[in-house]
């Protein structure tokens, strides 16, 4: 179990007791309402593995996304991340501890604190673009891949449809194999592949 101790001071902002209450009373207690209202599907499920580190990437074009990530995967998550910009307002900070997001300054930080959430045992959730994407996949940066690269992680291409413009149909979230290199450009070109290839997959 992971303790506050096996973390980095700044990366022990997450899991804030009001907001993991919280998260658990809407994931575990209204979410498989909202499931149902929503048709939500989740595939690919079993590329997830019930326990240990796991490192997931995905597609990012609303704020809900995170929401959804959240029904799709049946484990407590950190979302790896958010802005600064977005800690600022006491409004912005509960939603940020609802959906347990870490904060993102710089690229040396984030390596560091995704590094140590890794190491003790827990699934994070990345969007490698680092910015939302309305129209579709963005580019993105090599920091994932770096990651995965140094830690030894591999990394689940992920795909949220129904909050890119234009999507239509109920929403779902798909989850792939997952990929792996020694290359950081040539992990981020097989990777943002991998998730392209999932959101064109007639599911």
């Amino acid at each position: 179990m992971t303790t506050a101790s096996a973390l980095r001071p700044r990366t022990c902002a997450i899991d804030r007791p009001l907001g993991t209450l919280a998260n658990r009373l809407l994931v575990r207690g209204a979410g498989p309402l909202i499931r149902r209202a929503r048709s939500f599907r989740v595939m690919g499920s079993d590329n997830l593995p019930a326990s240990g580190a796991l490192l997931i990437a995905a597609n990012h074009a609303a704020f809900t996304d995170s929401a959804w990530m959240h029904l799709a995967i049946p484990r407590r998550l950190v979302v790896a991340g958010a802005k600064p910009r977005l800690f600022r307002s006491t409004a912005t900070r509960a939603v940020m501890a609802l959906g347990n997001v870490l904060r993102v300054d710089d690229r040396d930080s984030w390596l560091a604190d995704v590094t140590d959430l890794l190491r003790s045992g827990r699934c994070v959730v990345t969007y490698p673009a680092f910015g939302r994407h309305p129209e579709g996949l963005g580019p993105f940066r090599p920091w994932v891949a770096e990651l995965s690269i140094t830690t030894g992680q591999p990394i689940v291409p992920a795909f949220i449809h129904g909050t890119t413009v234009g999507h239509t149909g109920p929403p779902w979230v798909a989850f792939g194999a997952a990929v792996s290199g020694s290359d950081p450009t040539q992990l981020t070109q097989t990777l943002r592949s991998a998730i392209h290839t999932l959101g064109q997959t007639p599911w």
